[in-house]
């Protein structure tokens, strides 16, 4: 009977095991398909895309993605993205957003970076708004062209690390 017993508790300790590997669930918090990456922390995850050869990742890094700069008068935010192949084109926007008093996220600063990108080489995309207190995140949305291949166009992700600025952190 006890060895029933342990049987039974066994497969049930199991079930959430199974679940996880038959949902496809990844050790980076079940990752993403929309270039953004481990729930946006981490170094840039491959986006696999629709015929999983996509040639760049996105991601926000182990830091924060909005920080306070320029001695408290500003905040800056950033997208890192990483190539295996170099790329025609590579455009990034990336936005910081300020939750409103309903809880919704307001675009706040923008800016687009077309700048090259080299093979193996991070590109740091940056955009930077004045400090205020409040509570922050980062967002972006990235095309990418590669000779002889159809353009790339990244839904985009947001960052799930909101940060909350406070009045001590302007200036």
């Amino acid at each position: 009977m006890e060895a029933a017993v342990n049987r039974h508790l066994l497969r049930l300790a199991l079930i959430p095991a199974l679940v996880l590997a038959l949902s496809g669930a990844k050790d980076s918090g079940c990752g993403s398909n929309t270039g953004s990456v481990n729930g946006g922390a981490g170094a840039p995850e491959k986006d696999p895309g629709i015929d999983g050869n996509e040639p760049c990742r996105f991601g926000f890094g182990n830091a924060p993605s909005v920080q306070v700069t320029n001695g408290g008068r500003q905040l800056t935010g950033t997208v890192i993205s990483e190539c295996d192949k170099s790329p025609e084109n590579h455009r990034v926007t990336v936005y910081i957003e300020k939750r409103n008093a309903h809880g919704v996220f307001d675009e706040v600063a923008q800016r687009d970076d077309d700048r090259a990108i080299g093979v193996g080489r991070p590109k740091y995309s940056k955009v930077t708004t004045p400090c205020v207190p409040g509570i922050y995140r980062v967002k972006f949305d990235a095309s990418v062209y590669m000779p002889g291949a159809p353009s790339w166009d990244y839904g985009g992700g947001s960052d799930p690390r909101h940060v909350t600025i406070a009045k001590a952190d302007c200036r």
